[in-house]
């Protein structure tokens, strides 16, 4: 399944007003592909409870190994070099 939709960045220090992306495959086994129009520079995976369960910072070039993360919903957000640009859920099967 591919999932194309815009991030609203209402609140926070943000560059952009939105973030054109896609995240495929949802619901994610292995791996996650990320394409994205603008650089991301680093990722950060929080668990439904706002913990941070995994933290990238040098993206390579749009593949997230997420198979050691447990069956469930994620949130993911994506910074470039100096502001936060946007979060999405991710499901992990």
């Amino acid at each position: 399944m591919d999932v194309s939709e815009a991030v609203s960045t209402g609140i926070g220090n943000s560059k952009s007003t939105d973030l054109k992306l896609q995240l495929y495959p949802i619901p994610a086994e292995d791996f996650l592909t990320i394409k994205s129009e603008v650089r991301i520079s680093r990722i950060v995976l929080y668990d439904m409870n706002g913990k941070v369960v995994k933290e990238i910072n040098q993206l390579d070039p749009s593949t997230l190994n997420v198979s050691e993360l447990e069956t469930g919903y994620y949130i993911i957000s994506f910074f470039d070099e100096d502001a936060w640009l946007g979060s999405k859920k991710l499901m992990k099967r």
